[in-house]
């Protein structure tokens, strides 16, 4: 569809194709067709004009049947004569290859580059001929723009988005059927020895089969990019031999001759295929060369400059990718697939009560402060916590019992479980399906860590921001930012949603006095804002009053399987299968899996493995992710191994022990930025903390240069934003388990080799590391919260490491000092015995297994509950010994303490199952609980029968958490289960049908 028609000069990038199958596929790469323009009659070219990223371009193609490159000079020269603004032309199309000196391929980009050979383009066939009959050739072209070479040199190494722009590729051959027939990848790429003489037919069907030359198979079908000298000429390159001849002689890639002869020399069948894919590296090249303005520029009415802002804005999310999610696997994750949960923290403003009220319902179900899922954020909420984010902004009742619609929200969460995805998930659900287009003529989503970009000297204002932010490869920029700073602080002040992510990031980086502070002040105090944070350190004494707080909580079950079960996401079909099998036979990794990050980190790391050597411990699980994403991380640091670069395949097989000696000073530097992160409470690296840690002489000698270019290439570590430079961005480890587990890691080496610890205290400035006793340490902080998973996985670690130094580090762990009146020392040791095998220190483990039932026993006769059953860490065994040993109302309590579990083992679930007759706690225990067995949920449809309706509500509640449908299953339940129930339906009992239904 044409948008208003632009003027000439507004034009300054040019595209001129050869054939006009080179042109369809540029004009499949445009985001906007403009209307057409007059031009003098002078020119006899036909264009087509549009914007492609932010540059307005001019298209062309040669008149048909005349090629070569006076043709393709007479063009060129009409067209700068109608567009006088134009700052350079791009040649795109196909051309052909000179395989004998770099491996290239059919469907391959060739770009030219400057060598010392020559500037980028050589003209074969233009010189003369001297004495010795040797054809000397005169003089070269121009070499490309400045600014075209330094855009090739920005995406040269950036291999990821190669992948992610190859895709867009292929999703305009999925969406088209007829470019699909046209453009697709040809499945035969045949390389003939180039004394061979072909038989003239197309695709070479009938050529002979022991002239090709054998190749190594690529890994997969993904073009390579290849940089150097294309030669160009009017005359056909008919010759192999020739052809290689010249290329060995000037180190040519590829021979562009203006497609003279393209269409009788070139495999007819690959042509459409390479020329989408050389448009879709030239618009990946174009993305990210500056906009320049033009030289004249009608201007613009202020009511069609806010409109033209609120276009660039949304071509700024949507074209700009910068709503997309990315995986672990570099892939990009369907918006779909991205859930977000959100669970009410209280209510500011409104009504207190309400919700206050609604928590009394859940409180029963809530698991132990001191749990790990807990300590994860992952645990279960109460249905009438969650809020959908559809509704957010839907009234709430206050005190006076008045709605009152929600304007300032503040959203907690802990790394890994979402925020950043929630600001993605708002602007995509905004602009493309309508979410709140009622009540929001504006959605800006404000990264704040980018206000440092902000240089302090200069003018501050939201202006600024928004030119800088949102329009800077617009010509227009300035005036859309300063209109829609006009628009939003005015008329539309309303009408205006501010999303700003990260206030942790930048609380306290300004003082009060800086106009830097009070730029952020006044984004803060906007009438209608949602802010993200993480909840650590958060001061609150910049924030106006807010009407509802809420945290982000990690995956529902059934999303979970959802997830798993996505063909985009996990293939083949068997594969997630087992991984669906895996997470339901593991309870700890059932609830793992939940956060976000570690689901994803599961699917892209699996494997056969896991099912043949089921983890069992939260360490093993670890130590088989991490070994995956290492296998992963070596390819892309291009470690060698015996001289060599490793491939995929190879680099899958290396056993733990080559990627250490691989990898051993990258490890070194990883567990050290973990541990010391850990120790001062630091999970954000920002530039100023990562140099402290850089130039302490002692580690300066264990690890490689430049560690920071080795950061941005480790699946373990994130950065919130990758366009900025080293010196403002800040990393965090994919989840604060992975810090912790490198860091318990870095504290094992040094336990077992007997070394200090190095401990780096970065709250203080030029600090240096003192060094401490491993002992020593264990003693001072192994009643602080702060190591809790850390010690968890110490345990798991030093177990690999022999029985011996297990011994020790419990014999120092239950040394004085001790938390005698307190349940610490006992929850410290239940933890860290659940990360050690069942036949591993039995002496030792049926001691404090008796400690356990003992302290458990006293509070149950003190306080009349059970706090350390609560934890899913509290022995199975303890609780099966008290269960035959004690009296009734000892195993009631035990049931009791039980709810609280948001998970329970196989062998629990059996011995509830027991009381299923004649407790309705047991029912009330089992709410919790997915995918229940078979043999429970026939014990749970009976109680449907009961005469007491609280049990047949609760029995109901039960069936009402087994999991979605499967795929080819008319329900998740079995048949007799279905009738069962079917059978409630006909009973004359009103409650009892309501229960059935």
């Amino acid at each position: 569809m044409a948008h208003s028609t632009l003027s000439h000069d507004e034009y300054t990038m040019a595209w001129m194709c050869a054939l006009p199958l080179e042109m369809i596929a540029a004009k499949a790469m445009l985001d906007e067709i403009h209307g057409r323009l007059p031009q003098p009659q002078s020119d006899h070219n036909t264009y087509t004009l549009g914007r492609m990223s932010c540059h307005n371009i001019v298209i062309a193609c040669l008149p048909f049947g005349v090629y070569g490159t006076t043709a393709a000079a007479t063009a060129l020269a009409e067209m700068r004569s109608t567009f006088s603004s134009l700052r350079f032309v791009l040649m795109v199309g196909i051309g052909g290859g000179a395989p004998r000196n770099a491996d290239i391929r059919l469907g391959d980009v060739v770009v030219s580059r400057p060598t010392l050979k020559g500037s980028g383009v050589i003209p074969y066939d233009y010189g003369k001929t001297i004495h010795d009959g040797h054809f000397q050739r005169i003089g070269y072209l121009n070499k490309p723009p400045q600014v075209l070479l330094t855009a090739m040199s920005q995406i040269e190494s950036d291999h990821r988005e190669w992948k992610s722009q190859f895709k867009l590729c292929l999703d305009i051959l999925e969406k088209d059927d007829e470019m699909k027939a046209q453009f697709s990848r040809p499945s035969n790429d045949w390389l003939f020895h180039a004394t061979y003489s072909h038989c003239g037919t197309a695709g070479c069907l009938s050529c002979d089969p022991k002239q090709l030359v054998i190749r190594t198979p690529r890994v997969s079908h993904e073009p390579y990019i290849h940089y150097g000298l294309i030669a160009s000429g009017n005359q056909v390159m008919r010759h192999a031999h020739t052809r290689d001849q010249i290329a060995q002689e000037l180190g040519i890639l590829c021979f562009e001759m203006e497609a003279a002869g393209l269409m009788d020399q070139l495999p007819c069948l690959w042509q459409g295929y390479a020329s989408l894919v050389a448009a879709t590296y030239t618009k990946w090249l174009l993305s990210v060369v500056p906009v320049t303005v033009c030289r004249t520029q009608p201007e613009r009415d202020p009511t069609s400059r806010v409109s033209a802002a609120r276009r660039a804005l949304k071509d700024h999310y949507i074209k700009g990718k910068r709503l997309r999610i990315e995986r672990l696997s570099g892939l990009e994750l369907p918006m779909d697939q991205c859930y977000i949960n959100l669970a009410v923290v209280q209510c500011s403003r409104l009504a207190k009560s309400d919700a206050n009220e609604k928590s009394k319902t859940t409180t029963s179900q809530q698991s132990s402060p001191f749990s790990l899922f807990s300590r994860l954020k992952i645990d279960a909420v109460g249905s009438g916590s969650l809020v959908s984010l559809d509704t957010l902004f839907e009234p709430q009742k206050q005190f006076n019992g008045e709605f009152v619609r929600p304007k300032r929200i503040l959203v907690q969460g802990a790394a890994g479980v979402g925020k950043t995805t929630l600001c993605k998930k708002i602007v995509h659900d905004y602009y493309h399906h309508e979410m709140w287009q009622n009540l929001f003529d504006w959605i800006l989503w404000v990264p704040l860590r980018r206000l440092k970009l902000m240089s302090p000297v200069k003018e501050c204002n939201l202006g600024r921001f928004f030119s800088d932010e949102y329009f800077s490869h617009y010509p227009e920029g300035k005036k859309f930012g300063q209109a829609m700073w006009e628009a939003v602080d005015t008329s539309a002040r309303d009408k205006t949603l501010f999303i700003l992510d990260g206030l942790d990031e930048v609380s306290g980086e300004w003082s009060s006095d800086t106009p830097m502070h009070k730029l952020l002040r006044d984004l803060l105090d906007m009438p209608q804002v949602i802010i993200t944070t993480r909840p650590y350190r958060l001061s609150r004494t910049d924030l106006e009053p807010l009407d509802l707080e809420l945290e982000t909580i990690g995956f529902l079950p059934d999303q979970v399987a959802a997830y798993v079960q996505n063909p985009r996401i996990v293939r083949p079909k068997d594969t997630a299968t087992q991984i669906q099998d895996f997470i339901q036979k593991h309870v700890l990794i059932r609830e793992l899996v939940r956060i976000p990050i570690q689901l994803d980190a599961l699917c892209h790391s699996w494997n056969g493995d896991f099912l043949k050597d089921m983890p069992r411990a939260m360490t093993t699980i670890y130590k088989a992710i991490v070994l995956k994403l290492w296998q992963k991380d070596i390819l892309a640091l291009e470690i060698r191994h015996r001289g060599e670069l490793l491939k995929k395949r190879e680099a899958q097989d290396l056993l733990e022990s080559e990627i250490t000696n691989l990898t051993q000073n990258i490890m070194n530097l990883i567990e050290f930025l973990a541990f010391t992160g850990l120790y001062s409470d630091v999970i954000e690296f920002r530039a100023e903390v990562r140099k402290q840690i850089y130039n302490h002489k002692e580690l300066c000698e264990k690890f490689p240069d430049m560690p920071d270019s080795i950061l941005r290439k480790l699946s373990f570590l994130r950065t919130a934003d990758e366009t900025l430079g080293d010196d403002v961005r800040s990393y965090h480890f994919l989840h604060l388990t992975f810090q912790e587990f490198f860091a318990a890691q870095y504290f094992v080496t040094h336990w077992v080799e007997g070394k200090d610890l190095l401990c780096l205290p970065l709250w203080r400035a030029r600090a240096k590391p003192s060094p401490k006793n491993p002992e020593k340490f264990l003693q001072e902080e192994k009643y602080n919260s702060r190591y809790d998973i850390f010690w968890r996985f110490v345990a798991g670690l030093l177990h690999e490491q022999g029985e011996d130094q297990l011994r020790r580090f419990f014999k120092i762990l239950e040394d004085k000092p001790q938390d005698l009146l307190g349940p610490s020392h006992q929850r410290i040791l239940m933890h860290c015995f659940s990360e050690v095998p069942r036949n591993s220190l039995e002496d030792l483990r049926i001691r404090v297994e008796g400690h356990l039932k003992q302290w458990a026993l006293f509070e149950n006769k003190i306080h009349g509950r059970m706090t350390l059953c609560y934890e899913m860490e509290f022995p199975d065994h303890a609780l099966h010994t008290m269960m035959k040993e004690e009296p009734e109302d000892v195993k009631k309590g035990i049931l009791q303490a039980l709810q609280y579990r948001p998970q329970l083992s196989s062998h629990l679930l059996k011995w509830i199952a027991s009381f299923l007759g004649r407790e309705k706690i047991a029912i009330d225990i089992l709410r919790k609980q997915y995918t229940l067995p078979e043999d429970i949920l026939h014990g749970i449809v009976a109680r449907l029968e009961d005469s007491d309706c609280n049990v047949r509500q609760a029995a109901s509640s039960v069936l009402d958490k087994q999991p979605t449908l499967s795929e080819g299953k008319q329900s998740a339940l079995s048949e007799d289960i279905l009738q069962a129930i079917a059978t409630r339906l006909k009973d004359s009992d009103r409650d009892r049908i309501l229960t059935g239904i």
